[in-house]
């Protein structure tokens, strides 16, 4: 029996982290569906967040000098 109340917290914790993690937006949006039977789901939930783990230390780099737009 794989434990609702768990995969809901998770689920929440990576809707929050969509945010700023556009990233992880369509996989968190997938497996929020799967609310009443979440074993597989959950398992993906767990890759997810190891994925999380893992770039930790990923993002874009905004230099600070001036940037020109041309249109």
């Amino acid at each position: 029996m794989v434990n609702v109340t768990l995969f809901k917290q998770i689920v929440g914790s990576l809707r929050f982290l969509c945010n700023t993690r556009p990233d992880l937006a369509y996989n968190v949006h997938m497996i929020s569906w799967f609310t009443e039977e979440p074993r597989t789901p959950l398992l993906v939930a767990k890759r997810i967040l190891r994925y999380v783990k893992k770039t930790l230390d990923f993002g874009i780099l905004f230099p600070n000098d001036k940037m020109s737009v041309e249109a």
